[in-house]
């Protein structure tokens, strides 16, 4: 302790050691003034004291870095995120911490300081460009002075902190670094452009910039950056991308660059989160609605998720075979009671749940609810089988394979009632992943189903790479078929290729008795699709069965 407190008298930063053995933790004299803080607390409570006051923006960014140390997967935490002071301002620090372990392996020792990114530092350290406060109080000047021109573009690197969690802070790093080269190289004069970096952001403010001369800067910044990461292996293989938002001044009016900045930022995150990465999302005021209701729809879902989660329910939609009355599955989908799912349609709230990774959480509710259901039914139909869509997050859930084999067991089921359905929308560099998360359920004895085929990235390469027992024709295919001689084709030759490999095909979509009668002439293995019915909640699908029993 003597230590300690002579270690804190002499910095500014702040220091925290954290016991997770007696469950105590300790902060700096500077912390506790500064932030009004407990000198002491409990370490269970060391995230709800500190986590509390990170900005919403960097809390993913936070939390990635600090799960690594309790997952193992790195013991060494340096992340910059914003944090309100007692004042109740956002200020830029910079925490390094260090894990330390028991024999058992548990978390231990948690210590680390916590350096602010603020006055002190007018230039970034690692790429020499403007720092935070510095690029603000420039920004400020420009708007008190009435001398704004021109436009603000941020360009932001995705994932940061996954490369760092999965690789090292070496390579986030190094990064960084790349893509500050190529803009320096790239800007024009420091008189027409002032640039600043801040975490995984670059902000350029461009006072002869038009809207033409961003796009174009952005196109040949996304080419060299990308010429630069194919020349080092490891960024090469982490499939690193670049977003961006801009904003022309002679389109909105602002009074400070707070909220200059925060615009720009939902920008950026609208560009990330629509998979945008070849030219700027513009503000407009049209969008900025669009992303405040998005972000009212995400608080809404991240409090159902956290706290009512039985506000979603599942309906079920049946899968029959084409030659006779029978019915062989129910798919489970999604729906959500909360009153503001009227605002949305479910492909938007599912988006949302994926891109926040609420899906994960979730999915496992999801997969739960599901099984007991299917338990009811099997006392009915001995041989029902139910159908589960898993989202790409889920599939990086630590534990998600033995939570559904617990749960099949504490079901009285078999893997074998279980078709676990894949969609296509994955990119390649998360293969890898796939392919070990669908060999483990098919092990199992769980069957697996490539949804909307046909639709994806590498259809014809997932029949190859994974282990497929059920190919899901898009409905696309299937809605005018009927009408469509090119649309038959493809299915005929669809249906020949999995018979030749084994795989079985359901087609989806069929909305009417022709595209029925079209579809059986080519054999396949079950159907799905309105003509049979809508999806309905578990006691409507009750009623709906007894005519296939």
């Amino acid at each position: 302790m003597l230590l300690f407190d002579s270690l804190s008298k002499s910095t500014d930063a702040y220091i925290f050691i954290s016991d997770f053995v007696s469950n105590e933790t300790i902060w700096s004299e500077t912390a506790v003034r500064d932030f009004d803080i407990p000198a002491n607390c409990k370490s269970s409570d060391m995230q709800k004291i500190w986590g509390s006051r990170i900005h919403p923006n960097d809390v993913d960014d936070y939390n990635l870095s600090l799960n690594a140390l309790f997952e193992h997967s790195s013991d060494t935490h340096k992340c910059d995120y914003r944090i309100k002071n007692k004042r109740g301002d956002y200020m830029w620090v910079q925490c390094h911490g260090h894990m330390s372990y028991t024999e058992n392996g548990d978390p231990y020792i948690f210590s680390g300081v916590v350096t602010s990114l603020g006055r002190s530092e007018r230039v970034d350290y690692r790429t020499g460009l403007l720092s935070s406060y510095e690029f603000n109080r420039h920004m400020d000047d420009e708007i008190n002075r009435g001398e704004l021109s021109g436009g603000i573009i941020d360009i932001s690197i995705a994932n940061i902190s996954g490369i760092n969690s999965i690789y090292s802070y070496k390579y986030g790093d190094r990064a960084i670094e790349l893509l500050a080269n190529v803009l320096t190289k790239r800007l024009p004069s420091e008189s027409e452009t002032t640039i600043y970096r801040g975490g995984n952001h670059f902000v350029l403010y461009c006072k002869k910039a038009t809207r033409e001369y961003f796009k174009d800067l952005y196109a040949k910044i996304r080419e060299e950056f990308a010429t630069a990461l194919n020349n080092d292996t490891k960024l090469r293989e982490a499939g690193i991308k670049i977003h961006s938002g801009a904003i022309m001044f002679d389109e909105i009016k602002t009074t400070s660059f707070d909220e200059l900045y925060q615009q720009l930022l939902h920008c950026t995150s609208y560009a990330k989160e629509n998979h945008i990465t070849d030219h700027p999302v513009f503000f407009s005021d049209e969008l900025y609605s669009s992303i405040r209701k998005n972000n009212k729809l995400i608080t809404e879902l991240n409090k159902s998720v956290k706290q009512d989660i039985d506000s979603f329910i599942l309906f079920y939609q049946p899968i029959v075979y084409p030659d006779k009355k029978r019915i062989r599955s129910a798919e489970a989908l999604l729906r959500w009671t909360n009153p503001i799912a009227e605002q949305f349609t479910i492909l938007e709230i599912v988006n949302a749940l994926e891109n926040t990774q609420l899906i994960v959480p979730l999915g496992r509710h999801i997969i739960s609810t599901a099984l007991k259901q299917l338990a009811v039914w099997k006392k009915f139909i001995p041989d029902m089988h139910i159908n589960i869509n898993v989202a790409i997050p889920q599939i990086f859930d630590k534990g998600l394979i033995e939570f559904i084999e617990s749960e099949i067991a504490a079901n009285g089921l078999k893997p074998e009632d279980t078709v676990f359905e894949i969609t296509e929308t994955y990119e390649m560099k998360e293969y890898s992943k796939i392919q070990e998360f669908a060999y483990k359920l098919h092990d199992m004895g769980c069957e697996i189903a490539l949804d909307d085929f046909g639709t994806g990235n590498a259809s014809l390469n997932s029949l190859k790479l994974l282990p497929v027992d059920w190919v899901k024709v898009d409905q696309n295919f299937i809605l005018r078929i009927a009408q469509n001689k090119v649309d038959e084709s493809i299915l005929k030759h669809l249906t020949d290729l999995c018979h030749s490999l084994d795989i079985k095909l359901c087609v989806e979509g069929v909305g009417s008795i022709e595209s029925l009668d079209v579809v059986k002439k080519y054999f396949p293995d079950s159907v799905q699709g309105f003509h049979f019915s809508s999806p309905l909640p578990a006691d409507k699908f009750d009623e709906f069965m007894k005519d296939y029993i």
